[in-house]
């Protein structure tokens, strides 16, 4: 819901006093005669007599928040112009802090698209751009690189468990809903394509110590509200959830919200080969690729919403498991180009045969005596 807060004579409710005290402080600092500030999708849009800012408080600190304006601005310097420029607060900072907390503001921008509407070539050679140059101005920033652990592939394995729980309960009971029914359906698929994911990436810390073969600034919040068409064109925003990672974590999450799921595995690989018009990825990240694509995160977080009291109606949640379920069906197509099978007489002497058996599994061609399992 939207929240409206007039800025001006009346004093706010009592409910909202720190909330409002603090925001009162952070525009003041800015400078800004208000007329009213409104909250749109957690950001805060602050009408003045200058115009609209969006004013946002930061989801890291401040030691991070500055990191992040000063590489994104070195993009811009170097002709990157899908970035808004930061509005200086009335002493000239970049972003400000308050009660221990950072906000930043730019100058309010466009639109919010739908995802259908979003031309997806445009804005993954846009991704790539960004990548390549945030890669030299953010990938060496040692302190604030992440690497996958063993958390994240206990993370991942539970989720398979939850699932496969909840499976094992459907095939006791004596009816199914339409739901249940299809996600019964499929659930060989399903366990498939977690235990691909988490092989891989069990694999990938282990042998690799989950560090990619590169770094860059990823987004890590790729998703149509934080990409807005102006005058000036399409804007990335929300970057104070980013992070210095593989550019595989932002791939995978563009595929999952741009790529059309009626083209199948070709129309991720022909947005990809886009992608590598600006960015080549080396094979060790189209495995990593691979391994973030079939890990089907969009069923657990269906899932868990369906099973939450009144968390979704039948029909939208029949609806989002049949276009998640055609997604990971076009990803098992990319995955053989991604991961191409290794010949047996080309493995290395010890390297474990359910690597390439995994894949060949998930894209369902492997019998159950040679499954690897």
């Amino acid at each position: 819901m939207t929240v409206r807060e007039k800025m001006g004579k009346s004093p706010l409710k009592s409910s909202r006093n720190v909330r409002s005290g603090i925001l009162r402080r952070v525009i003041a600092r800015y400078g800004w005669t208000p007329v009213y500030a409104e909250k749109v999708r957690g950001v805060w849009r602050v009408e003045t007599e200058d115009g609209a800012f969006a004013l946002k408080r930061a989801a890291c600190p401040g030691k991070k928040l500055s990191f992040l304006h000063r590489v994104l601005e070195e993009a811009r310097s170097q002709g990157v112009d899908v970035l808004l420029p930061w509005v200086p607060s009335r002493g000239g900072r970049p972003f400000l802090e308050e009660q221990g907390r950072a906000w930043y503001a730019t100058r309010w921008y466009g639109e919010v698209s739908e995802p259908r509407e979003a031309p997806a070539e445009e804005l993954i050679r846009q991704l790539a751009i960004l990548h390549r140059v945030l890669e030299k101005t953010a990938g060496g920033e040692k302190a604030f690189r992440y690497r996958a652990e063993g958390k994240l592939v206990e993370r991942w394995r539970d989720q398979r468990e939850r699932v496969r729980e909840y499976g094992g309960k459907l095939k006791t009971r004596g009816f199914a809903s339409p739901f249940e029914q299809m996600l019964g359906d499929h659930a060989e698929l399903l366990d498939k394509a977690f235990s691909f994911a988490v092989r891989g990436m069990e694999r990938f810390v282990e042998t690799e110590g989950g560090i990619p073969p590169r770094y860059t600034l990823c987004h890590g919040r790729i998703h149509p509200h934080n990409l807005l068409k102006g005058e000036q064109g399409w804007k990335w925003i929300d970057w104070d959830h980013a992070r210095v990672d593989s550019p595989t974590r932002d791939l995978a999450l563009f595929f999952r919200q741009f790529s059309n799921s009626a083209q199948g595995g070709s129309g991720i690989l022909s947005l990809l080969s886009i992608y590598e018009r600006e960015r080549k990825l080396e094979r060790k990240e189209k495995k990593l690729l691979a391994l973030y694509l079939a890990y089907p995160d969009g069923i657990g977080q269906l899932l868990r919403l369906y099973r939450k009291p009144g968390g979704m109606a039948e029909a939208e949640a029949v609806r989002r498991l049949r276009m998640e379920l055609d997604r990971l069906h076009g990803v098992q197509e990319a995955i053989g180009e991604l991961w191409p099978k290794r010949p047996l007489r080309k493995r290395r002497k010890g390297s474990p045969a359910g690597e390439s058996m995994a894949v060949a599994a998930l894209r369902g061609r492997v019998d159950k005596k040679g499954s690897g399992d």
